[in-house]
């Protein structure tokens, strides 16, 4: 039996993704199967002689072969449509006993001239239908996994485009008509106040460095995101004047953790917007 344990181990380890799409994935079923079979063969060539036990692990890899991808292939992907694990196990148990007496044959003829060998296969069918039988449910074990893996890498996958979208909309989220009111606030003010307009004009353009420096990362530094947003107050206090006033108050302890670009601005813009 630790022969077939050697099997679910190799099986658990493959680095596939549950269907035959990746380049690679042919390499990896040979260098199972050939591994498979230098340890069958490693663990028999020292009672059977190597013609023999060259002929004996073939015939026994091979069966192996055809259970396990036969549930691979056909059984396994019916379970998961019909959702019936009973009967899947069944199926694997009938398919298992069927392939039995063949590779028993089989081997008893290959093994023509040896009395014991051919007594043992005889005498052990059910040791073999055991054997058939763990194997397609390993294959099963490791298609559970696997499927599960695919799943959780699917989710990952789009829990990630979800946070990337929302970040790209978080970040569009400085409105047109910002730039729009900011320009029209700076021609009244060149005509008005020039010093102040030339202010008005550093803490735009220092906005839209942010903007054009961030916009392609995750997180920033509060600070930094703080720094954006005094620019920002600015120009919208001297587009209000005294009919806004905005404090800030910030806990220092703070200002080294990490934020979203444009986050703390989208809820001042919201709440210039509804106040």
């Amino acid at each position: 039996m630790y022969k077939q344990f050697y099997l679910l181990l190799l099986m658990i380890s493959l680095p596939q993704n549950g269907k035959i799409a990746n380049r690679k994935e042919p390499f990896y079923h040979m260098v199972f199967w050939l591994s498979l079979f230098g340890l069958t063969l490693a663990s028999s060539v020292s009672s059977m002689g190597w013609g023999q036990a060259l002929v004996t692990d073939f015939i026994n890899v091979s069966f192996f072969a055809i259970i396990a991808y036969f549930n691979y292939f056909f059984l396994f992907p019916k379970y998961l449509k019909d959702k019936n694990l009973l009967w899947h196990f069944i199926a694997l148990a009938i398919i298992s006993i069927l392939l039995t007496p063949i590779k028993t044959t089989i081997l008893y003829l290959v093994s023509s001239g040896n009395d014991d060998i051919q007594t043992h296969y005889v005498k052990n069918q059910v040791y073999m239908f055991l054997s058939n039988f763990f194997v397609g449910t390993s294959t099963t074990i490791y298609r559970v996994m696997n499927e599960w893996l695919v799943q959780q890498k699917d989710k990952n996958e789009l829990q990630n485009k979800t946070l990337t979208s929302e970040l790209n909309f978080l970040k569009s989220q400085i409105n047109p008509h910002f730039l729009f009111n900011a320009l029209t606030s700076l021609n009244s003010l060149i005509a008005e106040n020039q010093q102040l307009a030339s202010q008005f004009l550093q803490h735009l353009s220092k906005v839209y460095r942010y903007l054009l420096q961030n916009k392609d990362k995750n997180f920033v530094s509060l600070v930094t995101e703080l720094d954006f947003i005094k620019n920002y107050i600015f120009l919208a206090e001297t587009r209000f004047g005294h009919a806004l006033v905005i404090e800030l108050n910030i806990d220092r302890h703070h200002l080294d953790r990490a934020i979203v670009p444009v986050t703390l601005q989208t809820l001042l813009e919201n709440a210039l917007k509804h106040n």
